[in-house]
């Protein structure tokens, strides 16, 4: 009986530590993770944009690059907050020649823990790396405890990597070297339903943002986003990159209920320039006022957003 448990033992830790590398090898080879693609070192690219899903739905690499004549990759990431962003810009650094400037979107929510998040199991393949798991310890204690386990620190997350997994394994048998989404840039997901009248609606109501909403409440900052935002500018100027800190447009209706927004802004802009960095804002862009140029508060349309980058390509040229 006693032999049996040992062999059931052996037979379970041999299955589990099996199955630990099937997902480990998969999610290194899954090019569509921007984690896994940057570690590639494939990318050279003279400016880094990063953020959340702002930058990540309106700027477009392709549609900027030739009005600035610099190559572009778009870095950021859905609901990212700045440790997500500190992480991306770690490992791609680690692995890419240091880009000539990073552009780094940054508002009011960006340092409201009520916006954006930090989302761990975006590095689960990456524990090794101690800044990388010295982060995850910093911002998530539970899961911390469960990531230097084989296995469980895949399986912590349930199947949310398990498709990004099997994902991986069918990038490396067919040789795949590029991702579904080459310079970074996404399409909106709800951009199609632009036609609907009621959408923008829908979405105020999703985001939590109406005016009655928003009217008696203010941004709250929040000292370990302002911790992981400084070590952006921090780890960015340790490679002779120079960085613009800016917000792109949002939908002034929404931005005028903001209770203490201009404070805040100028505390963005205090400490860039403790860095000697800029901070952009746009806020007198007319785009800002017509709402069928928003898919939701922050986000621009597609049309809307090419008007930005038309903008944004005349200061980043005044650059040179």
């Amino acid at each position: 009986m006693l032999k049996k448990t040992l062999i059931l033992i052996l037979i379970v830790v041999v299955a589990g530590f099996a199955v630990d590398r099937f997902f480990h090898f998969g999610l290194l080879h899954n090019l569509n993770l921007k984690a896994t693609y940057v570690t590639e070192g494939k990318i050279a690219t003279n400016v880094l944009v990063d953020g959340p899903c702002e930058p990540l739905f309106t700027i477009d690499p392709a549609y900027l690059q030739p009005k600035i004549g610099k190559t572009v990759y778009n870095l950021s990431l859905n609901h990212s907050d700045f440790a997500d962003n500190f992480l991306h810009i770690h490992l791609y650094l680690k692995n890419n020649s240091a880009p000539q400037y990073l552009f780094l979107y940054a508002t009011p929510e960006s340092f409201d823990t009520r916006f954006n998040t930090f989302h761990p199991y975006r590095f689960a393949a990456y524990l090794e790396d101690s800044i990388v798991a010295s982060t995850i310890a910093d911002n998530d204690s539970v899961y911390a405890a469960w990531m230097k386990l084989p296995l469980l620190r895949y399986t912590y997350f349930g199947s949310q990597l398990t498709f990004p997994a099997f994902q991986g394994w069918k990038h490396w048998m067919e040789n795949k070297e590029t991702p579904y989404f080459v310079n970074g840039h996404q399409p909106h997901p709800s951009a199609r339903s632009l036609e609907n009248p009621l959408h923008f609606e829908v979405q105020l109501d999703e985001y939590g943002n109406k005016p009655e909403d928003a009217s008696n409440k203010s941004f709250v900052w929040d000292k370990k986003r302002e911790k992981y935002f400084r070590k952006i500018l921090q780890i960015a100027q340790s490679k002779r990159i120079k960085v613009v800190v800016y917000e792109s447009p949002g939908y002034s209706g929404i931005l005028k209920t903001q209770a203490n927004r201009k404070e805040v802004l100028q505390k963005i802009k205090n400490t860039a320039e403790e860095y000697q960095v800029p901070y952009w804002v746009f806020d007198s862009l007319p785009t800002g006022d017509k709402k069928i140029n928003f898919i939701c508060p922050l986000i621009m349309n597609s049309s809307a957003s090419k008007e930005f980058m038309d903008t944004l390509a005349l200061r980043i040229n005044k650059l040179r």
